[in-house]
């Protein structure tokens, strides 16, 4: 016999805590699997139907509305969609000055306390996401790059050789383009002779 859900009048198969999915959605909005929340947005105003989507705990508050693949969350805000970070700092002080962003100082992008956010330029955030260490690392280069070819021991020969491109490509297996590529030094900059 499958495993079927807790909830004695269920007969849908369990997915977690023992609850079928619609019960254990329940059960993660409400504490109880039976206990349907039910969110009511019609007639609300803008920022009431934002704050209703808001999390607050003790430091971050989280927007438990839709989000991007990021983590930052999304609304529409006057016909319009949106950052819900522009939208929790409009909603508290006012509209953003023009050429400015928000920024978090808690590197939360789900977060909307108006007390974790901060405004500037996107120079300001750039550099703040390198202070932060969530920058990208650059691109790998030579044979740190997982589709490298060539070693630089290769390189260097291929630049002192004084065998023709033909010949350099029937000796090493490597294509023509590629070996033109390195010797005008397109290719592989950073390697030094």
């Amino acid at each position: 016999m499958p495993h079927i859900c807790l909830i004695e009048t269920c007969d849908r198969p369990r997915f977690g805590k023992g609850y079928c999915k619609r019960h254990y959605r329940n059960y993660l909005n409400t504490g109880d699997p039976v206990t349907v929340k039910q969110v009511q947005y019609h007639g609300l105003s803008t920022a009431e139907r934002f704050w209703k989507r808001v999390y607050k705990t003790a430091g971050c508050w989280l927007w438990m509305g839709s989000k991007d693949k990021n983590g930052y969350g999304r609304m529409r805000y006057e016909d319009k969609p949106r950052l819900v970070t522009h939208i929790a700092w409009m909603l508290t002080y006012g509209y953003l000055p023009k050429g400015q962003v928000v920024r978090h100082s808690c590197d939360n992008p789900s977060c909307v306390n108006p007390d974790h956010l901060l405004i500037g330029t996107q120079q300001d955030n750039v550099d703040d996401m390198h202070d932060r260490g969530r920058a990208r690392q650059g691109h790998a280069l030579g044979e740190a790059h997982g589709n490298a070819k060539l070693t630089v021991a290769l390189v260097r020969e291929i630049r002192a050789s004084t065998e023709t491109t033909l010949q350099l490509h029937r000796r090493l297996g490597i294509s023509r383009p590629t070996i033109d590529s390195v010797r005008k030094r397109e290719t592989w900059k950073h390697v030094e002779d």
